[in-house]
């Protein structure tokens, strides 16, 4: 019998890896699921104190469906944790690890094995975010609808709800710039804080601002009822023969009319 030529075994090895290749993508054994959940999609609870790299891992796998392989180098690192995250993803949380302890994830499928990076290896890490919640408040007690809170550094920022309630995504190391007109504006470290209530005090400047009043004059801290102002450039163009009369139409509430039919 003669023995196959070159050709021959190199069409017949051709053949052969063509019909594995097609065999292994119809079966979805080999073929990686499209459906597959990525790490900012996938949502974690920890509350954790003192924790090792271990148990942070354990209480991950327990609550999803990964799985993470790793050896004695990762186990045997010393890095402690305190985490008190509730709905924080899963990237956000590795980001951290891979921050802190230098390491690599590296994920296949639903399994993440877990390495240590090398010092000349450089890794980009995304600024993780987390949800701070909270009231403003003024120096009484009572909430400031409206208030500006700002990242600073940033444009990043809200405003409080009608019953000063906000809530904010931050980065590591936040600071928040809460504004209010008429207020003092304060810089809040936010630090490992989720909730906090931040409370304004009124500026020294609008305490002592004195207003005109139909009856004479009144420091505005002591001004409890609403006040309108108008401005003298609005009352340049206005040909009247009297005050009264170019006042007429420019304050909300105010009715101006003649009594009588003498001149004003």
């Amino acid at each position: 019998m003669n023995s196959p030529s070159i050709k021959q075994f190199i069409a017949l090895t051709m053949k052969i890896t063509v019909l594995l290749v097609i065999v292994a993508l119809m079966n979805p054994l080999f073929a990686s699921t499209v459906e597959a959940q990525r790490l900012d999609q996938v949502s974690v609870e920890l509350s954790l104190k003192d924790a090792s790299i271990e148990e942070v891992i354990s209480t991950i796998e327990k609550q999803t469906t990964f799985n993470f392989v790793y050896g004695r180098g990762i186990t045997n690192l010393k890095n402690r944790y305190n985490f008190n995250y509730s709905g924080v993803s899963l990237k956000s949380v590795l980001e951290i690890l891979a921050k802190d302890a230098g390491l690599a994830f590296r994920r296949i499928d639903e399994n993440i094995s877990i390495d240590r990076r090398k010092q000349t290896e450089k890794k980009v890490v995304d600024l993780l975010f987390q949800q701070i919640e909270g009231r403003v408040l003024d120096d009484t007690g009572e909430p400031l609808p409206g208030a500006s809170i700002v990242e600073k550094g940033t444009t990043n920022g809200t405003a409080t709800d009608f019953d000063g309630n906000f809530s904010i995504n931050v980065g590591p190391d936040a600071v928040l710039v809460v504004s209010y007109i008429g207020y003092n504006t304060e810089y809040v470290p936010v630090g490992e804080q989720v909730q906090m209530d931040i409370q304004l005090s009124m500026a020294s400047s609008a305490l002592q601002e004195v207003v005109l009043i139909g009856y004479g004059q009144q420091a505005r801290a002591k001004v409890v009822g609403s006040v309108s102002e108008i401005k003298s450039s609005e009352l340049e163009n206005v040909t009247a023969a009297s005050v009264d009369q170019q006042l007429a139409g420019k304050v909300s509430g105010v009715i101006i009319n003649q009594s009588n039919g003498q001149p004003w």
